[in-house]
């Protein structure tokens, strides 16, 4: 069964812990329970004329704190001025999001914004358009990156070659990522490997330990939202996600999930004027679970 955590919630929006491995946007291609499903269960957007198959799927997922529902009306807050109604009504725009503001990437967990009713997702739309957000993120990559901290603005469009991939390319969009590095972590620990794994992957991980060259724990501001722009833009300086499946290479894969269960990136903060009195909201996330394990596998 999934869990969902809700970090934060008020009559207006809340932050949810978003758990790895679970889909955001409900599609054909996402048969398990998603986030959309979640959120419109509990906002009362759940069509009577749903299928079977789509209710057994929003049974599946539970919270770790209680939902509040939003009050009736909301005078205190009107649409941004920045709202455009070729595409909907606030209404129209809300049932067909399901109060999701963004995104994550299946295999990312954190912070994810999701909004009680139409006004507040059409200012929430406004700010995320406008660049009044700051997400951070948390990430482990491979190698010591050169500089201290960077501002990485190179442009991302999908690869040419492979369809499901990402790259830079002069022909993309505008992607800006700005990066400072936490930590340097020289590579596997021997004894914490042992003590956490099996033999084998001890084993295979030890008699591979050339492969790497060292770990760098950073933290991530994308200034923009291109589809998986962090991971994109730290692959091309040569630091790729660990335990990315899609852009750390075949033999960094293999190796990496025998210690790493999945891409280490998660949302850890996430800073915007709230939608009612503009005041700023800023929410904390704690790193997940499984990537403080596999954090512990490293040394200094």
């Amino acid at each position: 069964m999934t869990t969902i955590d809700i970090i934060y919630q008020d009559d207006d929006l809340l932050v949810i812990n978003k758990p790895a491995g679970m889909v955001v946007n409900r599609a054909e291609l996402a048969p398990s329970p998603t986030v959309q499903d979640w959120a419109e269960e509990r906002l009362g957007l759940v069509a009577v004329d749903r299928t079977n198959r789509r209710a057994d799927r929003t049974t599946q997922i539970t919270p770790t704190s209680q939902f509040s529902p939003p009050p009736p009306n909301h005078p205190d807050i009107t649409l941004p001025p920045e709202f455009d109604p070729q595409y909907g009504t606030p209404e129209e725009i809300f049932r067909q999001r399901g109060g999701l503001v963004h995104r994550l990437d299946k295999d990312t967990s954190g912070a994810l914004v999701i909004a009680k009713h139409p006004t507040a997702l059409a200012q929430l739309l406004a700010d995320f358009k406008q660049r009044r957000v700051i997400k951070t993120y948390t990430c482990l990559v491979h190698g010591r990156l050169s500089t201290s901290q960077e501002v990485i603005s190179l442009p991302i469009g999908r690869s040419s070659v492979d369809p499901t991939k990402f790259t830079v390319r002069p022909d993309g969009r505008p992607a800006v990522t700005a990066y400072r590095l936490e930590r340097y972590l020289t590579g596997l620990d021997p004894t914490a490997l042992a003590a956490a794994l099996p033999d084998q992957a001890v084993r295979t991980l030890t008699a591979q330990a050339r492969s790497y060259q060292g770990f760098s724990l950073v933290t991530c501001w994308p200034k923009t939202g291109r589809t998986h722009q962090v991971r994109v833009h730290l692959a091309h300086r040569g630091h790729p996600l660990v335990g990315d499946k899609t852009y750390a290479g075949k033999k960094r894969r293999r190796l990496d999930k025998l210690w790493c269960p999945r891409q280490f990136l998660h949302a850890s903060r996430i800073e915007l004027p709230h939608p009612r009195g503009r005041q700023p909201l800023v929410v904390q996330v704690q790193l997940a679970d499984d990537l403080e394990h596999s954090l512990k596998l490293l040394r200094s």
